[in-house]
């Protein structure tokens, strides 16, 4: 999986949202941008629910980090459900408007933790360990600092699970925002091969 260009990666690694879900969202992410007039929403094929931000790494480290990761990403699928929707840094001067998804049972900070340590051991590349872990889902960002409307609960409204996790490549175009590009996807509750993609 070395890139021949030599040109370092920007990866996250993130849940992929059942399409229900996705559609859920990108309903509410149009009614934010519809009530403030700041936001730009997050096309709907861009939503996803990003576990640990890995960032720039080199071509050469990919080959170690594959392998590693995929052992830190499978497992079972996670039920969940929306909680709410927050605004971030502060409701006064928010960047991010994001809903919100129950991990009050700590799986998914605890596997953003396991998927540092994998990193390090594969790659010796040191990341901050995500203390004040959001569960998020990011709908709208600012194209300033915003003092937002508060927000209708939407607690319980919609129950979905996460059925599978992937490894993304995030960068930029000359024509247009960022882009993703998945790297490889592993199904939740399967222990079969991975999935790589390619191109």
């Amino acid at each position: 999986m070395s890139d021949p260009t030599g040109q370092a990666h920007r990866l996250f690694v993130a849940y992929d949202l059942p399409d229900d879900t996705r559609e859920h969202l990108a309903r509410i992410s149009r009614e934010v941008a519809m009530r403030e007039r700041w936001a730009r929403p997050v096309a709907p094929e861009r939503l996803h629910a990003t576990i640990l931000f890995i960032g720039q790494v080199p071509p050469a480290h990919l080959d170690r980090m594959f392998p590693a990761l995929f052992d830190a990403m499978r497992g079972c699928e996670r039920a969940t459900q929306i909680v709410g929707l927050g605004a971030r840094p502060t409701p006064q001067r928010a960047r991010v408007i994001a809903a919100e998804y129950d991990d009050s049972n700590g799986q998914t900070r605890r596997l953003a933790h396991h998927l540092v340590r994998s990193v390090y051991d594969a790659t010796g590349i040191e990341l901050p360990l995500p203390g004040d872990f959001w569960p998020h889902i990011t709908l709208a960002r600012m194209s300033r600092p915003t003092h937002v409307k508060r927000f209708a609960n939407p607690r319980g409204e919609h129950v979905f699970a996460f059925h599978r996790i992937t490894l993304y490549d995030s960068y930029i175009t000359s024509s247009g925002p960022r882009r993703y590009h998945a790297l490889m996807t592993v199904p939740l509750d399967s222990h079969g091969e991975r999935k790589l993609h390619h191109g």
